[in-house]
């Protein structure tokens, strides 16, 4: 495969998402490592911390549920690989694109926890990121999958289970 075909295939797959995502961790992390006093949460106590924690749980577990469940079928692209299955179980029978929401959920509660404002900033902005991503991937599975449709009538939530 020349340097031609693999840019294509690349861009094809939903590569620049891969792109824009990447910049996004690495602006949480320098935004949860920064030293600025003003990036602090205004929380009382330990109550940020106790929820900062409740969200690392709870996304750490939807993740690696995710994780578990897509098994071969799992890809960075929003595209999905040739010999992919839809799956529809596990996690996934709650909500359709739990891997984003899991990585929302953990950076937001890794914020909380450790009182960063600017980390819970670009939290929020992952997760806008992630609706953005999760439609172009729909566009994919729709034309993948006959069933799809039927599926996103059926598993309404998108991101966050029970709430979006």
């Amino acid at each position: 495969m020349d340097e031609q075909t693999s840019i294509s295939s690349f861009k094809a797959r939903g590569g620049y998402w891969l792109l824009g995502q990447g910049f996004l961790f690495i602006l949480y992390a320098t935004a949860l490592l920064a030293p600025i006093k003003w990036f602090a949460l205004p929380f009382w106590g330990y109550w940020g911390q106790i929820a900062g924690a409740l969200l690392v749980i709870l996304g750490t577990w939807m993740g690696v549920s995710a994780f578990w469940t897509l098994g071969r079928s799992l890809t960075p692209f929003p595209a999905p690989l040739q010999n992919a299955e839809l799956v529809a179980h596990g996690v996934y029978h709650v909500v359709r694109h739990p891997i984003y929401g899991a990585l929302f959920l953990f950076g937001l509660g890794v914020a909380f926890w450790m009182n960063n404002l600017g980390a819970a900033a670009v939290a929020i902005l992952l997760l806008l990121f992630f609706r953005l991503k999760s439609e172009q991937e729909e566009v994919f599975l729709v034309g993948k999958y006959p069933d799809y449709m039927a599926y996103q009538q059926k598993t309404r939530k998108r991101l966050i289970p029970f709430l979006w």
